[in-house]
Formats: structure tokens, sequence, C-alpha cells
């Protein structure tokens, strides 16, 4: 064997051994990628639930508190013109009617604002799942890549591989932080429609 040879050879395993290894380091960020995008999916399913719940229990402080003050009107009617022990009974009731439906219509903004909360925070799950996604699709790509350089002649795969594994872990990051936000229409889409809106809501 030839010198050129041998230097050829030496080449070729020291690009095999280097394939080999960024495939592996590539496979172990791409199973992180994986498992922080299924944590953020579960999470964000819960954040719904809670919205759901929210929106539920203010709807029901919502009925109550006009069932409430329906029967403050009914009172306050039926009141008019009585005097004595019935008037003053009347009034009685109307003022604890009015009340009551007071202290639904506060509990009922305090439920709006966390309905509100935890859909800020769904939201901010899904997007962390978009970019996480997107990271895992990166990082599988660049370990099919190196791992094609490893076995093949084909040594624009490990560039190639490299660079998609650099732009996984740089997604990766933004999915975990969010330090570059993507348009809600990339990644809400069909998913909007279980969202909570609460400027369509709150004139309920």
């Amino acid at each position: 064997m030839t010198q050129a040879q041998e230097q050829s050879s030496a080449k070729n395993g020291s690009s095999n051994l280097l394939a080999t290894r960024m495939t592996a380091v590539l496979a172990v960020l791409a199973a992180l990628s994986s498992g922080r995008w299924g944590a953020s999916n579960l999470q964000a399913i819960l954040e719904q639930g809670k919205v759901n719940d929210a929106w539920s229990f203010y709807q029901a402080k919502s009925v109550k508190r006009h069932g409430l003050e329906q029967t403050r009107d009914l009172l306050h009617a039926l009141g008019e013109g009585e005097s004595g022990a019935r008037g003053e009974a009347f009034r009685k009731l109307e003022s604890s009617m009015n009340d009551n439906a007071k202290r639904e219509a506060e509990e009922g903004t305090k439920i709006m604002e966390d309905a509100k909360n935890f859909n800020i925070r769904r939201n901010r799950l899904v997007e962390n799942s978009f970019w996480l996604e997107i990271s895992f699709a990166c990082l599988q790509l660049g370990v099919i890549l190196c791992t094609i350089a490893a076995g093949t002649k084909f040594r624009l795969g490990l560039p190639a591989g490299v660079a998609l594994g650099a732009l996984g872990v740089l997604l990766f990051i933004n999915g975990l932080h969010t330090f570059v936000h993507a348009p809600a229409s990339w990644y809400q889409g069909t998913g909007q429609a279980m969202g909570y809106d609460p400027s369509r809501n709150a004139a309920k």
C-alpha cells in the first residue's frame, strides 16, 4: 500500500469515526427533544383541562348571578307600595339577593382571570411543543445523514447532518425558553377551536 493510499485510508477511517460519534450524539439529543416534546404536549392537555373547568365554573356562576338578579328585581317589584313588616321583609330579601349577586359577580371575575391565565399558559406550551417537534425532526434527519455518511462514501452527509443537528439544538433551546416566537397560525391551526376566547365569553 502506497503512502497516498495509507493517508486516504486513515482519512476515511477518521471521517467514519467522526460520523459514528456524531450519529450517537445526535441520537441522544433527538431522544431528549422527543421526551420534552411529549411532556410539553401532556402539560398543554392538562392546562386545557383547567381552562375547560374554569370556563364551566364561570358559566355556572353567571347563571346563578342572573337568577339572583332576577329574584332581586322581582322582590323589588313586589315590595313597591308595601309598608310595615311586609315591606321591610321584601326590602331585606331584596338587599340579600343584591349582595349575593354582587358576590357571584366578583367570584366570576376572578374565575375569568384564572381561565385567561390558564389559556395563556396552554398556548405557550403548544408553541413550545411546536418548536420541539421541529427540533426532533431536524435531529432525526441529522442522525440519518450521519449514519449514511458513516456507512458509505457520501461525504456530504456528515456536514449536512451536523448542520441539521446544530439547527435542531437551536430549535430545542428555543422550545425550552422561547426566545423567538412563531406566529400563532403556525402552531395553533385547528387546535384554536379548543382554545378559550375571553373576549367572546365575557360578553355572555
